[in-house]
This record gives structure tokens, C-alpha cells and sequence, in this order.
């Protein structure tokens, strides 16, 4: 694991520029996911899985739902294959050339189907885990997610950097996760690690001055989606094309 991260670190401080640029997407991203949260209910995602649960919301907050599943993953999965491509000309030293930057829509499309099919399943299993109220069903629902989140884990890779499709690509991620699981468990831990301490520094501005919570919490969303997100996608691909010895 240290290898990757070795490297990520490097080249996000060397190629911080373009990087960000390329992030900027996943920014838009986030604060149109805020803005549109603030117009639907929290279980928003549900409405996919119950006819009960669209009956009782208004035409406004299902469209609302369905704009945030769709507008923000799109902008994500566009920025994850430009940075998976972005690593992959860089470390294999191949320029990017017109093939390849027509080719972006395809591996967009393809992370994008890999993104939504995975949050529509994992609605739907916690839906089904809600309906009885009990708390180990809960827990069993969020341990099943995390099972198939790890199993797709390298998927979004392996359609950019080697060109599979969606169902080979997820066979590759499957097979990787069953090789190195190591890797896997240290990013999830970084992720976790960083994400808590963003949390934490939200708390404590908001603690000292409340009246800028709103504006706190977009600076803390920021640098989430402009830098810290950038930086473990770039760490997922050189996990994934560590498998690749001759890569230096």
C-alpha cells in the first residue's frame, strides 16, 4: 500500500494544476447534490423502490430525487475517467491522443450505469431492511452494501485503464479485491480518517461562530470535492495498476 500511496502523492503535488482542474466537475457535483438536497427528503433515493413512498411525496421532490441521482454521478464518473486516464498516460508515458479523448463518453457512461445500479441496489436492500424496524436487519443491509461496494471496488479502473467492459470489469475488480484485500481495508481506514476530520473542523468553526454555519460547510464541501476526493481516486488507480510490476 505504501508504493501507491508513495506515488499518489507525488504526482497530485506535480500535477496539482490539472488535477484540480479535472476536479472541478466533482465540485459541481457535490454543491449540486447540497442544493438539491435541500429540496428533498432525506429518503429521496427510496422513491426508486416504493410505490408507497412516491404515492405520499409531491411530483416535485421525485423529480428532485431523481435529478440528484442522476446530474451529480454523471459529473463524477466524468471526472473519475478523466483522472484514471489522466494517471494511465502519465505512468505508461502513452500521449492522449484523439481516440482516446472520444472514447472518454463511453468509459463515462460505463462508470456512470456501474455508479447508479450500485446506489439503486443499495437502497433497495436497506429499504427492504426498514420495513421491519429491527436494528441487526439494518446492520446486516449496510454490511451487504459494503460487501458489493467492495466488490466493484476497482471496476471504474479497470474500464478506463484496460478498456473492459462493465461485467468484465467487475469480474477484474472482484478477482483484485480477492488478491490484495489489504489495499482495499488501508483506503477505506484513510478515507475514513479524513472524512472524520473534516467533519470535526466543521464542528468546531461551527462552533465558534454558528452564524457562518452554511458558509463553514460549503468551504468544508469544497475541499472535499476539489482536493480530497481527487486524491483517493488517483490512489484507487495506482492500487490498481500496482498489479503491473514493469510500472514504475
Amino acid at each position: 500500500m505504501f508504493k501507491p500511496l508513495r506515488y499518489t502523492i507525488s504526482y497530485y503535488i506535480s500535477n496539482i494544476k490539472i488535477v484540480t482542474l479535472l476536479s472541478l466537475p466533482i465540485l459541481i457535483a457535490v454543491i449540486l447534490s447540497l442544493l438539491l438536497y435541500r429540496y428533498a427528503l432525506p429518503q429521496s433515493y427510496a422513491l426508486f423502490i416504493s410505490i408507497d413512498l412516491i404515492e405520499s411525496k409531491s411530483i416535485a421532490n421525485i423529480i428532485v430525487a431523481v435529478l440528484d441521482l442522476i446530474i451529480p454521478n454523471i459529473f463524477i464518473s466524468f471526472s473519475i475517467a478523466m483522472l484514471n486516464l489522466l494517471l494511465k498516460s502519465r505512468r505508461t508515458f502513452t500521449k492522449i491522443t484523439n481516440d482516446i479523448i472520444l472514447s472518454i463518453e463511453r468509459y463515462t457512461s460505463r462508470i456512470f450505469v456501474i455508479v447508479i445500479a450500485y446506489m439503486i441496489l443499495s437502497s433497495f436492500i436497506f429499504y427492504l431492511a426498514s420495513i421491519s424496524s429491527i436494528h441487526i436487519f439494518i446492520l446486516t443491509a449496510a454490511l451487504i452494501s459494503f460487501i458489493i461496494y467492495a466488490l466493484i471496488f476497482y471496476a471504474p479502473n479497470a474500464i478506463v485503464l484496460d478498456d473492459l467492459s462493465i461485467i468484465n470489469s467487475i469480474k477484474k475488480s472482484i478477482y483484485l479485491q480477492r488478491k490484495r484485500p489489504a489495499y482495499f481495508i488501508c483506503w477505506i481506514v484513510l478515507s475514513a480518517i479524513v472524512v472524520l476530520l473534516l467533519i470535526l473542523i466543521s464542528l468546531y468553526l461551527n462552533h465558534l461562530n454558528p452564524s457562518y454555519t452554511t458558509l463553514y460547510n460549503y468551504l468544508i464541501f469544497t475541499i472535499y470535492g476539489l482536493f480530497f476526493l481527487p486524491f483517493i481516486i488517483l490512489l484507487q488507480a495506482n492500487m490498481y495498476l500496482d498489479r503491473y510490476k514493469l510500472l514504475k
